[in-house]
């Protein structure tokens, strides 16, 4: 081998070397670049994994509090239902042709609400149960005078008219008014409790 032979059999092998070194240096950081971002790939992983168990924890909670916010609708439907269902009967109940006592209730409400010079409107169906006569008698009791008609389209109790003026003392009326003014008491009778 000469020596121009020798020289570029060196140059070659340094060459070799080198190569084989920056290989290896090469190898080196490409499996810790790749140790890297297994890492970061497996960090965000978690994250994202802790991020969907989050938002899934958020979204359970949310739709949790909509189910407990429609429950409650739901009861307080049912419970005003249950209420004009209550209501309702309480009107059968005092309209009731077997309602032994229902003059007996008119003429309280004439009592309370009558004044002089009024008519005394009464449903028709009433005409068996409160006569003109008991109108007439409780009015004489009182130093009063009361007119008496039957044409009122209402399921009990009375209208007392004067002139343009009436006043509404029909049960359904008065029932509405008391379910207005004192529902809250009602609910606690009914329910166990205050309205919600």
């Amino acid at each position: 081998m000469s020596g121009k032979e020798k020289i570029i059999e060196s140059i070659l092998n340094d060459a070799r070397a080198q190569s084989a070194e920056i290989l290896a240096r090469a190898d080196e950081s490409a499996a810790a670049i790749l140790l890297k971002a297994q890492r970061e790939c497996e960090e965000a992983k978690q994250a994202a994994e802790k991020l969907a168990e989050e938002n899934a924890k958020a979204t359970l909670s949310r739709r949790i509090a909509v189910a407990r916010l429609d429950a409650r609708k739901e009861t307080l439907a049912a419970k005003q239902q249950a209420l004009t269902k209550v209501f309702d009967l309480a009107c059968e109940k005092l309209c009731s042709p077997e309602n032994a006592n229902y003059k007996q209730f008119i003429l309280r409400l004439l009592d309370r609400y009558a004044e002089d010079g009024e008519c005394v409107v009464l449903c028709e169906r009433d005409k068996a149960r409160v006569t003109p006569q008991d109108i007439y008698m409780f009015a004489a009791e009182r130093q009063m005078r009361l007119s008496c008609r039957y044409e009122g389209d209402f399921a009990g109790g009375v209208l007392l008219e004067r002139g343009t003026t009436t006043k509404n003392v029909t049960v359904p009326t008065l029932l509405k008014e008391l379910k207005e003014s004192d529902e809250r008491r009602i609910y606690g009778v009914l329910f166990g409790g205050e309205n919600e």
